[in-house]
């Protein structure tokens, strides 16, 4: 973005009956959802602990 922040990531879960998406949550740092299987993801691209490469 460019006010210096990071563009959010949606997560969607599809719906068994009837085949449709539904949002789920918004993360901004950090991603966590257990279905359809456990991911664990950090997104914060600001963290000082980068080092490029």
């Amino acid at each position: 973005m460019e006010d210096g922040r990071q563009d959010p990531v949606r997560v969607y879960e599809r719906g068994e009956a009837t085949g449709a998406y539904a949002l789920t949550g918004i993360c901004h740092d950090h991603v966590k959802v257990s279905v359809p299987y456990d991911i664990d993801i950090d997104i914060d691209l600001d963290r000082r602990s980068v080092r490029p490469r």
